[in-house]
């Protein structure tokens, strides 16, 4: 995936998981530091996932213990690639 739309994914979980839009968290995080765009699919997803915990974790919400995150990394990353 090319690197918006992979940002978009991102941003997409981080607001999924969090119930809070993109405005009321802290994003400066730099998103394409995890993105490779010569990645797989699922090297891709792991990465957007990765992402997003951290963007997360960041802002105070815990994820590790959270099984929900993979299942809204399937989600998205099932609506961003098809």
């Amino acid at each position: 995936m090319n690197s918006p739309k992979f940002k978009s994914v991102v941003m997409s979980l981080v607001e999924k998981h969090s119930g809070l839009s993109v405005n009321q968290l802290d994003t400066d995080q730099d998103v394409q530091s995890f993105h490779d765009p010569l990645a797989t699919e699922s090297e891709q997803r792991f990465a957007a996932e990765e992402c997003a915990k951290s963007m997360l974790s960041v802002n105070g919400i815990e994820t590790e213990a959270d099984p929900f995150i993979n299942r809204l990394v399937s989600h998205v990353m099932t609506e961003a690639v098809g």
